[in-house]
């Protein structure tokens, strides 16, 4: 211990909802007494604050107050070294919390955080001291966790659909032709943060009717319309959007679509791209046609992964935290784009702590951040 006379040992790796938060306090018993301090006491907690414009309102998710120190209290933890005294600290998360984070952005957002403040009280007009020292939180969800398991082993479970198409035309006028867009997941009904979760994406046009004519006969180089994209850094977005409802008592905000997350590799910024199998185009007769008409039908398939990097669902009175997830493909023509959305629940990949899981390590004292 160098020459302050309050320090702290705290744990600052994220820790899982349930977890246990140790350290310990270090104090220098002839510098607290020299400088006038009456108390040292350790306040633990978790709170959520919003911010609506110009309202406000901060609830405790959990506050526990404990005194460490006092001139009157002699300490039972006493190191070799007279002078310096080590009070150990022990509390236990409790076991449903929100992640630590901001939600949101300016004029409506939500901040939860988590910490152990230590504080000296002293005397007269002497400034006390306070550590403050952060940790982050992660919730915890079996049910996540057994999903993340069952991924990394490889998904055997059902599939679901969505689908979605739409009728186009290349000008103003004319036929039509028509695209389907068909979006395959696990069939589950939550999907845990991250975790590397596999789909497919189906992508299917048929072009307008025509009567069959050799001149009709495709050829490498032809562009049919509407021609899917190929590519999976043009064409396709896929993402998932945020949405936080806020409630201060006095005013109550939503916000959507302030923290967008891109999915599955596509676009052009994406570290590792869909893979694409395309199909040759196919002359397909329209059945019962008076006119022996029919349609070429052009396919592309992209197989991909997603991981989710957001925070999980939650909700309370003060913040509630949901997702949509939104898929838009763009064909050639204009407004001849196919969009899904649909709501998606995001859940933790973290099982509860045990027993034995709950021994986090302690870091020296530089670590504590202390306030301005």
């Amino acid at each position: 211990m160098d020459d302050s006379e309050l320090q702290v040992q705290y744990n600052s790796k994220q820790l899982v909802a349930g977890d246990v938060v140790e350290g310990a306090v270090l104090m220098n018993i002839p510098l607290l007494e020299t400088k006038h301090y009456e108390e040292v006491h350790t306040i633990f907690a978790g709170i959520i604050k919003a911010q609506i414009t110009n309202s406000s309102c901060e609830v405790d998710l959990f506050r526990q107050f404990e005194t460490v120190w006092k001139p009157a209290i002699p300490s039972s933890a006493g190191s070799a070294n007279l002078h310096v005294v080590k009070v150990p600290f022990r509390f236990t998360l409790p076991s449903v919390l929100p992640a630590s984070g901001v939600y949101g952005k300016n004029p409506f957002t939500a901040t939860v955080h988590y910490f152990v403040k230590v504080v000296g009280i002293r005397s007269g007009f002497h400034k006390n001291k306070e550590i403050l020292c952060r940790f982050a939180v992660v919730p915890s969800n079996i049910a996540g966790f057994e999903l993340s398991q069952s991924f990394k082993a490889g998904w055997t479970g059902k599939w679901k659909t969505v689908v979605e198409q739409k009728r186009m035309r290349q000008f103003f006028f004319g036929e039509y032709a028509s695209a389907s867009v068909i979006l395959t997941l696990p069939d589950i009904d939550t999907f845990p943060i991250a975790t590397s979760i596999p789909f497919t994406l189906e992508l299917t046009t048929l072009t307008k009717p025509a009567i069959w004519k050799e001149e009709y006969q495709w050829r490498v180089g032809d562009v049919l319309f509407p021609t899917p994209p190929f590519d999976p850094r043009t064409g396709i977005a896929f993402e998932i959007a945020q949405t936080i409802f806020l409630d201060t008592g006095q005013e109550r905000r939503y916000s959507t679509g302030h923290e967008i997350w891109r999915l599955g590799g596509f676009g052009s910024e994406a570290g590792e791209h869909a893979k694409a199998k395309i199909s040759e185009p196919l002359w397909v007769p329209i059945d019962g046609d008076a006119q022996g008409r029919g349609m070429y039908k052009q396919k592309v398939v992209f197989t991909s992964n997603f991981v989710l990097k957001c925070s999980p669902c939650y909700e309370s009175n003060l913040l509630k935290v949901e997702y949509m997830m939104h898929l838009k493909v763009d064909f050639p023509g204009t407004r001849n784009e196919v969009k899904l959305s649909f709501p998606v629940r995001v859940v933790s990949n973290r099982r509860p702590p045990t027993a034995s899981s709950r021994r986090p390590e302690l870091h020296p004292p530089e670590d504590a951040e202390a306030p301005p």
